[in-house]
């Protein structure tokens, strides 16, 4: 049992995943391989399991603030007449400087050792929950038919609060990454021949490039777990859980989910309570959903009728998504 554990705790590692899909096929999901997962996530990202996707909007802004901050710095020029007396204070202060540098400099080192460390510990945990959600969607793909009501649905809440660590942990990482992001942008725009000159523009380009990256993740996550729970013999808890969250990020999911599983028809009900009416989602999260969503009408068939209602639900051009249809088609083809 020891060595069964051992092989559960990192499924990142590809020979670990396999012998655990192999070993699954002898062991109770419901009183083998669920606790033991259960077990496992508890270790893993554990800063991060209260992260909750209606935050992300107060998060955003705060990464904004400190983005407002680092660029005021960096546009904060002295004036001419100040100059001469900084550089003579500074050339004053540069021997205390220097010798604080030598004592300071083993502190630092020590200092980045330590996150250095703390990253990797997190970059190794975030894969071992990203795989963590692909083996118990495998459980559920070839053994639903095996496992109760009552463990399909703590499998699939499992699963998403897996998917909630995930948004955490990168938005905390986003943190460090902004100074990173700044310098990107700078470079960037050096590259196209393209003159910042002011801090608002400067702002909204950095802002751009956040929205964007962040955007990008959250339809991957949720992507990922739709693509997870791809298991046509969930559906029903699948509608529970939604009802029971009542939450943005397993709405959107969920219409991942469904479009995956209907044989080529389209929710267009469950789409449509997402973009009209009282519940509709946010409009960031509706950007998502139509982002996810029209890759699959670009890149598979489905009912023509659905796919038209989704279209006009969506405000896609039906003739656009045709023709993109028909490319790949003809690419697959060849």
């Amino acid at each position: 049992m020891q060595k069964t554990k051992k092989i559960f705790e990192d499924l990142s590692k590809e020979l670990n995943f396999n012998i655990a899909l192999f070993l699954a096929y002898d062991m109770s999901a419901e009183y083998e391989i669920l606790p033991l997962i259960q077990a496992v996530c508890k270790e893993l990202l554990v800063e991060y399991q209260n992260f909750e996707y209606a935050q992300q909007k107060d998060l955003l802004k705060k990464l904004e603030y400190d983005i407002d901050r680092k660029v005021e710095q960096i546009f904060n020029i002295p004036k001419n007449v100040n100059i001469p007396k900084i550089q003579e204070e500074t050339a004053l202060k540069q021997y205390e400087v220097e010798m604080d540098e030598v004592n300071q400099q083993s502190e630092k080192d020590e200092e980045m050792l330590e996150k250095e460390a703390e990253l990797d510990k997190m970059s190794l945990e975030f894969t071992k929950t990203i795989r963590i959600i692909e083996f118990l969607g495998d459980i559920l793909k070839n053994y639903s038919s095996s496992i109760k009501r009552k463990p399909r649905i703590e499998i699939i809440n499992l699963m998403y609060d897996s998917s909630m660590k995930l948004m955490g942990a990168l938005y905390e990482s986003l943190n460090g990454m902004i100074d990173t992001i700044i310098e990107i942008v700078d470079e960037k725009a050096k590259e196209d021949q393209e003159e910042i000159a002011a801090k608002s523009q400067f702002k909204m380009k950095i802002n751009e490039f956040l929205s964007q990256f962040w955007g990008a993740f959250v339809g991957a996550t949720v992507c990922n777990l739709g693509y997870s729970l791809q298991s046509d013999r969930i559906v029903d808890e699948i509608i529970d859980v939604r009802t029971e969250k009542n939450c943005t990020f397993f709405r959107m999911a969920s219409i991942d989910y469904l479009i995956r599983t209907q044989n080529g028809h389209l929710p267009v009900k469950d789409i449509e309570e997402c973009i009209k009416g009282k519940n509709k989602l946010d409009t960031f999260s509706r950007s998502i959903l139509s982002q996810n969503v029209a890759v699959y009408l670009r890149n598979y068939q489905y009912d023509v009728n659905d796919k038209k209602a989704v279209c006009s639900l969506l405000n896609f051009n039906i003739k656009d998504i045709f023709i993109d249809e028909q490319k790949n088609k003809l690419i697959s083809d060849v």
